[in-house]
């Protein structure tokens, strides 16, 4: 905890000042550098010591300066304290580093070191740093010149009561190394679970090389070496491992080009080593920074050909597989590890898939997973689920030799899990599971020597380490007393009593004596001889109620390892009693004992010390004899992680009635593959199952909130999954090619002001990277790219892209709204573009909406961005004056600013399309782009899809004055029966214009009697809904929109307005 706390040295210190005494006593003996600060400790024997320190400015600083005292390098007494003597050690042993240690779940620091971190870092006196703030924290002191000492905390099997927690030297972290790389957690006896650590990356680049990648594992020691790969596939690989750590090879432009498109937080560089000779230097770096002097395994791989790239940030930030940079600890995305897996199903298993997403495997043993997943789910017999080994615990615990009973319990059941599968697994499955298992953990595969090792292990265990789960029970006596044997006997439970029979007893023999001096010294109470053991004590205490069983309740007290009571029994001889002094040699108010009572207690500890030291002397011997079993281990724990997740995604499949896909190969002969999706399921939307057929590049088109970005990322979803060997949320005639890059743009865009890079850059620069590397095996999955510019120059950009990927070959889907620019440019293209339409589809009321997603081929229309602003809460005046803009703009009809007379937009109006547009564009905007509509001419049929359905009509009717053609007029309506309706209509012919809208017919500049309308020459628009309610409440408000919004319209029937309203 950073803090200097007041009361400890006023308690401690030999000589008590007042505060502002103090002040002046620091100030005399604190020497001020500004600063330069030097924390070494300067004495002489002649003269008194001098001490430097920084200024300080902050008031929490100053308010800590008087506690410092000039008598040691930590500025700070000591005396007395465990602790405190603990960290004056570690300052003298690095008396240029500030000392920080983790106690508990907080990192510490005392003296001068409390003040640098109060001033520099922002922490608060008194205030612990929390391991979250721990790395910021660094990286302010680092900033400034410091070096930092850091010291982690693990526990052991030592003696109760006394330092069961061990401090143990982490690492200097420093200017030059300023990232923190804590290799040893805290190791409790029952808390196993530790998470995988990512690995440390090193990155390297040459001519003949091209780009080298290693990942350093520290918990399991082992590196995996990456070469010749090109520039986007290291930065997939650097990006999806989630490193903490990169380090660069110096003096490298092209290392530098690809740590600047990585998300990552820190980079080192190391001087001086080539291409070959870089990855070793950087592995003997880091075993030198963290002291670890135990060799690491070496392992070269290789991406073979056809097999799947690892995916890009982009491309798993899309799928829910990392967390976007962007969102803080916002979720964006559904993750497609855990949508593939039942609810509630472990987090390791989540891990497991999305570590499989992220570095696909090669082909043939993504075709294993396949065959695995198909033979497990036919399987009728339970999966035994076990809790995985994380190896970077098995390896600490077992080479430290403090292996406890829960790990041992958790290597029994995997082991156990494993040889149940050996021997009930058909072979199919069985070798195509221990192929996967062969490829990720590099060790032996052979069923019969894993059998044999694994039975030869378990032996060891079983013969050894005290299995049951049943609780260890002593002798109950009464409660101040039990808990002092439990605190004494940890050794119980732990190893097999015939291993340690003859201690158990001599421990019991002399809790037994201990238990009778008590009794006979402090009550004067003599039990019956008949009473041998502890057993036969606990049930003289069965009865509560005895007064010498009740003082001892009241009066008995532990401390550490004394037993004392506070007062005397009555009749109890007082001068055999003597005062009890704690470990400084002083009295303890009210603790009285006799001496047999302490050599009794004495004789029980030495017994039970003795027993511990035996119970760990046999864990330390099993733990060595352990591992050489770690590799095996590293497998068993694999094998049923394996078969426990792909069991789990097989149930959860079926049950969702998914399919097992098996990708096509590349067809020779120059024919087209296709990639064919039927009835698959979006993730995230209700859908009745939507097709598409991917010939090469796909336009899919929409309005807002209509599906499109859901779309792509369900293509993207089956294609990852179905290379990958597992089930897919798509129908059994689907046809999935076998890619060798699947790609997809971000969905979010930024700026990034620290770079110089706008939001359009950062888009072009993802594109970019994607149709680098792209092939003709590739998907690519754009979703709208290319935005943050002017429409014409994206539409421009996107459309080269769909054409470049179109003549490369590639599948590609790209979601725009720029459809119309693109497929008015004249593409140049060797295979075949695609247009697909999505639509949502609102089958429930304005109140309770259901969205249903459509996929049909085709164009879709419009943005639906109005609609989307009203969804969004956007004042009614904006959206209204919006509505009014963008018929402006797609009528031609320009703002008042624009010169344009009240006679040239009377000239517009006259124009039987304006009006078409503005009542379609006033339907969408009210009830959204996926109300199914057509149009119908006055000799037309409705289409047999709106017969007999509820159904809002707009008619355009010319509007005469004599024989001249002066404008058209609009006539709203809503029916249930809309072919006899338009009938009706019809039949009407030329009659005298009725209108409320007399500013409009005034406008005309002639009176309402020379108007005529003609009623057989209407144009009509069509509109189906649900129920009629929702017609006329459709009706209602699209009268209202357009007598509010468009006054230069003739609008007939206005009455209907104020008797639909009604309706509501």
């Amino acid at each position: 905890m950073l803090r200097v706390p007041l009361s400890l040295v006023s308690r401690r210190s030999s000589t008590r000042l007042a505060g502002s005494e103090r002040l002046r006593a620091a100030a005399r003996s604190i020497e001020s550098v500004g600063h330069t600060c030097c924390l070494r400790f300067l004495t002489s024997a002649a003269t008194s010591n001098v001490f430097k320190v920084p200024e300080v400015y902050s008031e929490a600083a100053k308010s800590v300066l008087p506690q410092l005292q000039p008598i040691n390098p930590l500025l700070y007494d000591a005396k007395g304290s465990p602790t405190l003597e603990f960290f004056l050690q570690a300052k003298e042993k690095y008396p240029n580093c500030l000392i920080l240690c983790r106690i508990g779940t907080f990192y510490e620091a005392f003296g001068v070191d409390a003040l640098l971190l109060i001033e520099h870092a922002g922490n608060r006196p008194k205030a612990g740093l929390p391991r979250s703030r721990l790395q910021a924290a660094l990286n302010r002191m680092t900033a400034l010149g410091y070096s930092i000492a850091i010291f982690e905390e693990a526990s052991y099997l030592g003696d109760p009561g006394k330092n069961t927690r061990k401090r143990t030297f982490s690492q200097i972290v420093s200017p030059e190394n300023p990232v923190y790389l804590p290799h040893l957690e805290a190791l409790s006896k029952n808390d196993i679970v530790l998470e995988n650590m990512p690995p440390i990356v090193a990155v390297s680049q040459s001519a003949s090389d091209g780009f080298s990648v290693s990942q350093i594992f520290l918990g399991q020691r082992r590196v995996l070496h990456y070469s010749n790969l090109t520039l986007e596939t290291a930065a997939s690989m650097v990006d999806t491992s989630m490193t903490k750590l990169v380090l660069i090879q110096g003096s490298n432009l092209n290392v530098g080009k690809l740590i600047s498109r990585c998300n990552v937080a820190n980079t080192q560089v190391l001087h001086g080593h080539d291409s070959k000779s870089f990855h070793d230097a950087a592995l003997s770096a880091v075993m030198t920074r963290l002291c670890i002097t135990k060799p690491f395994q070496k392992f070269a791989k290789k991406l073979i050909a056809g097999q799947m790239f690892p995916l890009s940030y982009s491309t798993a930030t899309q799928l829910g597989l990392v967390k976007h940079s962007g969102s803080q600890n916002m979720e964006l995305y559904h993750k497609l590890h855990e949508m593939v897996l039942p609810k509630g199903t472990p987090q390791y298993c989540c891990n497991f898939i999305k570590l499989l997403m992220l570095n696909p495997p090669p082909v043939d043993i993504c075709n294993s997973i396949r065959v695995v997943t198909k033979l497990l789910s036919a399987r009728k017999d339970c999966v035994q689920f076990v809790r995985p080994l994380v190896m970077e615990k098995c390896h600490l615990l077992l080479e430290s030799g403090k292996a406890n009973r829960t790990l041992y319990r958790d290597i029994r059941s995997n082991l156990k899990a494993f040889l149940h599968y050996i021997k009930t697994f058909d072979p199919d499955l069985l070798s195509n599971a221990l192929k996967i298992t062969a490829y990720e953990t590099f060790t032996e595969t052979r069923s019969s020597v894993l059998a044999a090792s694994a039975k030869k292990c378990l032996d060891a265990i079983e013969s050894t380490v005290e299995c049951d789960e049943s609780p260890v029970l002593i002798p109950r006596t009464i409660p101040i007393l039990d808990s002092y044997f439990e605190g004494q006997e940890t050794f119980r439970g732990i190893v097999k009593r015939k291993r340690i029979e003859e201690i158990y007893r001599l421990v019991d023999t002399h809790a037994y004596r201990l238990i009778l001096k008590i009794i006979s010294e402090m009550t004067n109470r003599v039990l019956d001889h008949k009473i041998e053991d502890r057993a036969g004590i606990s049930k003289e205490f069965e009865d509560r109620e005895k007064d010498w069983i009740r003082f001892l309740i009241e009066n008995l007290r532990t401390s550490g390892e004394m037993i004392y009571t506070k007062k005397h029994a009555p009749g109890v001889d007082t001068s055999r009693f003597i005062q009890l002094k704690n470990v400084y040699s002083r009295a303890i108010k009210g603790a009285k004992t006799t001496k047999l009572v302490e050599a009794a207690n004495m004789d029980y500890l030495v017994a039970a010390r003795e027993a511990r030291e035996k119970v760990t002397d046999i864990m330390i011997d099993l733990s060595n004899s352990m591992i050489p079993f770690l590799p095996l281990l590293h497998t068993v724990s694999y094998f049923n992680l394996l078969i426990q997740t792909l069991t789990l995604h097989a149930s959860h499949a079926l049950a969702c009635n998914w399919s097992l896909i098996k990708p096509s190969v590349r067809r020779e002969g120059g024919i087209r593959r296709v990639f064919y999706l039927e009835n698959f399921n979006p993730f995230y939307t209700n859908s009745n199952g939507l097709d598409i057929t991917i010939q090469g590049v796909v336009l899919l088109s929409g309005s807002n909130m209509a599906g499109k970005s859901t779309i792509c990322r369900s293509v993207l979803a089956i294609a990852i999954l179905s290379n990958l060997g597992l089930y897919c949320p798509c129908g059994t005639k689907s046809i999935i090619p076998r890619f060798d890059s699947i790609s997809a743009t971000s969905s979010i865009a930024y700026d990034v002001p620290t770079s110089g890079k706008s939001l359009h850059v950062q888009q072009l620069e993802d594109i970019g990277g994607i149709v680098a590397g792209a092939t003709e095996n590739a998907l690519v999955v754009a979703d709208e790219p290319c935005k943050g510019s002017t429409p014409k120059s994206s539409a421009a950009l996107t459309a080269s892209v769909a054409e470049h990927l179109s003549n490369l070959g590639a599948f590609a889907i790209i979601s725009t709204h720029l459809l119309d620019e693109i497929s008015s440019l004249p593409l140049e293209t060797d295979g075949t573009i695609e247009y697909y339409a999505a639509r949502a589809v609102n089958m429930g009321s304005d109140v309770c909406p259901r969205w249903y997603y459509q996929l049909l081929p085709g164009r879709g229309e419009g943005s639906g961005s109005i609609r989307a602003a009203e969804l969004a809460g956007l004042d009614n005046s904006i959206i209204q004056r919006a509505r009014k803009f963008e018929v402006c703009l797609m009528g031609g009809e320009t703002t008042k600013n624009g010169g344009e007379t009240a006679k040239d937009r009377r000239e517009t109006a006259k124009d039987r399309c304006y009006h078409l547009k503005t009542v379609t564009h006033v339907i969408k905007s009210i009830l959204g782009d996926s109300m199914d509509m057509c149009v119908v001419e006055n000799d037309e049929i409705p289409p047999p899809s709106f017969s007999r359905r509820p159904v809002l009509y707009a008619l355009v009717l010319p509007v005469f004055s004599g024989q001249t053609l002066l404008n058209h007029a609009l006539y709203i309506g809503e029916s249930g029966n809309v072919g006899t309706r338009l009938r009706q209509h019809y039949k009407k012919g030329i009659q005298t214009l009725e209108t409320m809208n007399e500013d409009a017919v005034r406008a005309l500049g002639i009176s309402c009697d020379e108007i005529r309308v003609d009623w057989s020459g209407y144009t009509g628009v069509l509109a189906k809904f649900v129920s009629r309610h929702m017609a006329k409440r459709a009706e209602t408000e699209t009268i209202k929109t357009i007598q509010a919004t468009f006054p230069d319209i003739i609008l007939l029937s206005v009455q209907d307005r104020l008797e639909v309203s009604t309706v509501e």
